[in-house]
């Protein structure tokens, strides 16, 4: 889903007195719609709680968005330990449709 739009339902809830906390990677869209708990974790869109398959990461991103709702007394951003990759790369090609030899490709 939408990081904007879970943000805006976020605050819609936070104002019928609902806890909520936002887990996701796009940092400049949930800061500018103001919800009250974040747990930033950069990894590509779609991944919000780590690597596919790999539990004990999504695990860890969980307990500790968890965690947000017991400690923050105000509005907080905190980040994961968690990295995609041991170096960025991963950045300059990500949801590049030009790559590979699949269908329709040279």
């Amino acid at each position: 889903m939408c990081h904007q739009s879970v943000s805006l339902a976020a605050r819609v809830l936070e104002s019928a007195g609902i806890c909520t906390v936002i887990v996701g990677a796009a940092m400049d869209i949930v800061n500018h719609c103001g919800v009250p708990r974040f747990l930033y974790n950069d990894m590509p869109l779609g991944n919000p709680l780590g690597k596919p398959l790999d539990h004990s990461m999504q695990r860890q991103t969980l307990h500790q968005a968890l965690d947000l709702v017991d400690v923050a007394t105000g509005p907080v951003v905190a980040r994961t330990e968690f990295h995609w990759s041991l170096d960025d790369a991963w950045r300059a090609n990500f949801m590049r449709i030009d790559l590979g030899d699949g269908p329709g490709k040279p």
